[in-house]
């Protein structure tokens, strides 16, 4: 459902970072967490991760954007912020 809605409000978003990055689903999870606006520690709730282990992921995270060729990548990069 939370997918879903943030597709609807930000015209496609996941849509489009599944696309970019097809057969990730745990980079989308944390996507779509960070992308709907959470903190760290409320996605370490939601992923049982240790807040520490959601700072690590986020980082390379970013990086993978970062070193993609997709053309979201701005995009994808200020939802990380």
């Amino acid at each position: 459902k939370l997918e879903e809605s943030l597709n609807e409000n930000m015209d496609g978003l996941m849509t489009r970072f599944r696309e970019a990055f097809p057969g990730d689903n745990e980079s989308a999870i944390l996507f779509l967490y960070f992308s709907s606006g959470f903190s760290a520690k409320a996605v370490g709730i939601f992923t049982k991760l240790k807040k520490s282990s959601v700072y690590s992921r986020r980082r390379r995270l970013r990086e993978k954007i970062e070193h993609s060729s997709t053309p979201y990548r701005d995009e994808f990069l200020s939802m990380l912020s």
